[in-house]
């Protein structure tokens, strides 16, 4: 009877969808576009009114994505960082306008200045002057107190508070501050402030949650036209910035409590002050646009523009053969959530908006086409690139004891060039281990020796008396030699 039941509602929620066959829409798209598999809810005037999976979680196993199936959800995951601190705003154990070093005395960035100034709205909304940083924390083995140690040696790339500039470790000492001032970790803070009181049942922080036989999907990525599986990326060191992972039943009562302006349920989780706040802005993110969008802005880890006139608050999220995206459109009491298991899905972003067109009663023959596949994206022109292999005929322009040798960079650690049995390795400070092929010249190719097996180029500097003085190395620096 309780089945009976459940389908009527499911049937009852489908016949509000403005947006006829979305079910094939949708299923045309993937396969157009050659995606692995997503899942997608939409939430209108605070009812669930479509939650379904399409495509794979596995595309050698065949098995199917269902509304249940578990996904990283990356970067959405700085909505809830802001949330929980907004509760403790609301709690008045902090304000947003207070130095961090208030609440965290071990904070400590490049300029003394910005160290000084900082406030806990710093963290949220991008303004730090400094670029992404992300080789602290990707692939590295370093821990959430040594990334935060160790940012101090992030040199700025802007002035502090004068231009907009993504940067994850902020949400992660955002994540810090509030285990302090709570004296329980981030994870334990979203997991019962959140999660469980939302009914947020199959959420959780880490990839080491998981458990053997859990319902969740495989990573792929996409290589020119073909799909292969990767391994799970474990990013619980910069956990509070992205590595919440959920499903689309549990991702739509977040939307609830969004649209609910933090309550859900009759249940006050936030005050409409402080969801105010969230989506106020705070950073400017790019110059004025045409069509149907004007504005881009960021509030307090919430992207924030203008869609056919109406205000949107939106966020995306990737990592390793994961993508996420969350919309809500607050005038409409409407939100959307997907969430895909390919690296670079490219239908998201169109789909989000047609089915913000479908509310607005935007006739079908303004809705642009997914179906036909854009031309390759930059990141793709270059990793097709790398994927190139290296001219004929070329060798190291010195022996390889050479390059042999200590390098130093203050921020990421020490790394040693050492010769084994012919070839170069490196041995990381915190990163795994990798080995060194030759690629032209001075550059070589370093792959770590993990799961996950990425590879990257490296360049040896040569001085005017041809001697080595550093490595320029692809994602993580230049590093200086300091000893042989």
């Amino acid at each position: 009877v309780l089945f009976f039941a459940f389908l009527l509602s499911q049937f009852a929620a489908a016949q509000q969808l403005p947006l006829k066959n979305l079910d094939e829409y949708i299923e045309k798209a993937i396969k157009d576009w050659n995606v692995a598999g997503m899942a997608i809810a939409i939430v209108k005037d605070d009812t669930v009114v479509y939650a379904k999976g399409f495509g794979y979680k596995n595309v050698d196993e065949k098995t199917e994505i269902d509304e249940h199936t578990l996904f990283a959800i990356g970067s959405t995951s700085k909505a809830f960082t802001a949330a929980l601190m907004g509760m403790l705003v609301d709690e008045e154990k902090v304000r947003w306008d207070d130095k961090v070093t208030q609440h965290l005395p071990e904070f400590q960035l490049y300029d003394p200045y910005v160290t000084r100034e900082f406030t806990i709205r710093d963290l949220l909304c991008h303004r730090s002057g400094l670029s992404r940083g992300d080789q602290l924390w990707f692939g590295s083995t370093f821990s959430r107190d040594e990334i935060l140690y160790r940012i101090r040696y992030l040199e700025p790339s802007w002035s502090f508070r004068s231009h907009y500039g993504y940067q994850n470790i902020m949400f992660l000492i955002a994540g810090q501050l509030i285990a302090q001032v709570t004296g329980k970790s981030w994870d334990d803070n979203v997991k019962e402030r959140i999660f469980l009181p939302l009914g947020m049942n199959e959420t959780n922080t880490s990839i080491n949650d998981f458990k053997p036989g859990d319902n969740a999907a495989t990573p792929h990525q996409r290589t020119r036209d073909t799909l292969r599986t990767i391994p799970w990326r474990d990013i619980d060191n910069i956990g509070p910035a992205g590595s919440i992972n959920s499903n689309v039943v549990d991702m739509a009562k977040w939307l609830r409590l969004q649209l609910g302006n933090g309550t859900f349920e009759a249940r006050e989780f936030w005050s409409s002050d402080i969801q105010r706040e969230m989506h106020s802005p705070q950073t400017i993110t790019s110059g004025l646009r045409t069509g149907l969008s004007h504005f881009s802005l960021y509030g307090l880890a919430w992207s924030l523009r203008d869609y056919r006139g109406k205000f949107i608050a939106s966020h995306s999220g990737s990592i390793d053969g994961m993508n996420a995206s969350v919309g809500l459109m607050p005038e409409e009491n409407l939100g959307v959530v997907q969430l895909s298991n390919v690296n670079g899905n490219p239908i998201m972003s169109n789909l989000m908006n047609r089915i913000f067109d479908a509310y607005l009663g935007v006739p079908e023959d303004e809705w642009r086409d997914v179906g036909q596949p854009r031309e390759p994206s930059t990141q793709q022109r270059q990793r097709r690139q790398e994927e190139q292999p290296p001219p004929e005929d070329t060798k190291p322009s010195l022996p390889l004891e050479r390059y042999a040798g200590t390098y130093e960079n203050k921020m990421v650690g020490n790394v040693k060039v050492e010769l084994k049995d012919g070839k170069l390795t490196l041995d990381f400070e915190g990163y795994p281990d990798a080995v060194l092929e030759h690629r032209h010249l001075d550059t070589f190719r370093y792959t770590f020796k993990d799961k996950y097996a990425n590879s990257y180029n490296l360049t040896f500097i040569i001085d005017a008396s041809a001697r080595i003085s550093g490595i320029n190395m692809q994602r993580l620096g230049e590093f200086r030699r300091v000893g042989r």
